[in-house]
């Protein structure tokens, strides 16, 4: 009986570490994936303001 409630315990942690790591990971992708847009569009802000005096 200990055994088949081990065995359902360890599966719940199991299922919970699998949704906690892909939710970190789809954090992870979404941070890196604004981060780079933000930073894109403040470079290219930056060379357009640099460029237009010359």
């Amino acid at each position: 009986m200990e055994s088949r409630i081990e065995r359902k315990r360890s599966r719940i942690f199991r299922i919970i570490a699998w949704s906690i790591s892909i939710a970190l990971h789809m954090a992870l992708l979404y941070f890196v994936l604004v981060y780079d847009g933000q930073n894109n569009n403040e470079l290219s802000k930056e060379t357009v303001v640099l460029s237009d005096p010359v």
